[in-house]
């Protein structure tokens, strides 16, 4: 469900074809119907992985890519990174702590302390430079400032621009908006408690408050009967009032479980994350309405 929400945002085609192809290089198969709370920190890494790699895209920003994994399918994930950049031609930018696997994917580091860049070069390079015999002790001399270097600012080269793999993303989408209500759809649908809390209380508010109308209306006089239509549109107002929680539940969720920088790493633009929500706020209220009526 993550993957087919993540292909829709980037308008894939042939988007069963492709998270068919990425979960048989990253064995995701026997878990892909798997809650994601229930896979494992290494089963989340590939997924993430998986995630990332569904446009092939021409830059890929990797942090820690195999920290969770085991050292067999660790060397398996590098293995892969190397061929899906020959493959593609692809600029990998890869945050690591792990030398050995900054030594064999990247074909220039640079090392930092405190924030800032203190030496940078080809992995040989530096090897050389310090004396070392492998990367993780040069990483280890800067990291105990055993040179005593001095900070020195590094020297960036501008990257020239490539054209680009894909078609820019249209200013607005209804497949990307789409996307969204999927996802919300997919954690209702995953989740009875908060069907049940949507249906419940205006479910019983509008009963009782329906039979206390049908009486006033039956046995009282014109001033009650009025009452009766001020009930009517305090339910109206509850109706009303359940689509702004919606809306407001919707964001919240995005804004609790961190995603929103997962989304907007996607061509999703700020007012399709708006039209979404606001549209899914009118989904809660139907359904929070619907049993009632």
């Amino acid at each position: 469900e993550n993957l087919i929400v993540y292909g829709h945002l980037y308008g894939l085609d042939r988007l069963d074809d492709r998270i068919r192809a990425l979960a048989d290089d990253l064995e995701l198969g026997p878990f892909l119907a798997r809650p994601h709370g229930s896979l494992s920190s290494g089963q989340i890494t590939r997924v993430a992985l998986a995630k990332a790699l569904l446009n092939e895209p021409e830059l890929l920003l990797l942090d820690e890519p195999t920290v969770s994994l085991d050292p067999d399918t660790g060397d398996w994930v590098r293995s892969y990174l190397e061929s899906y950049r020959a493959r593609t031609g692809a600029t990998i930018l890869l945050a690591s702590h792990n030398m050995a696997e900054v030594e064999r994917l990247c074909g220039r580091v640079m090392m930092m302390r405190e924030g800032k860049i203190v030496d940078s070069g080809q992995p040989a390079d530096l090897i050389r430079r310090y004396g070392r015999r492998t990367l993780e002790e040069v990483f280890l001399d800067i990291a105990r400032r055993r040179q005593g270097r001095r900070v020195m600012r590094a020297r960036v080269r501008p990257i020239p621009a490539s054209p680009a793999m894909h078609a820019p993303a249209a200013l607005f989408s209804w497949r990307r908006v789409g996307a969204m209500l999927l996802r919300h759809l997919y954690v209702l649908r995953r989740s009875w408690p908060r069907i049940l809390e949507l249906a419940y209380w205006p479910t019983v508010q509008l009963i009782l408050w329906g039979f206390i109308t049908t009486f006033f209306r039956a046995h009282s006089s014109w001033v009650a009967q009025a009452a009766g239509v001020l009930i009517s549109a305090v339910l109206l107002w509850d109706v009303l009032f359940r689509s702004n929680l919606g809306v407001a539940l919707s964001f919240l969720e995005e804004m609790w479980s961190r995603n929103l920088g997962h989304l907007f790493v996607s061509p999703l633009r700020p007012y399709e994350l708006v039209a979404s929500i606001v549209i899914m706020g009118f989904v809660r209220a139907t359904i929070s309405v619907a049993p009632a009526a």
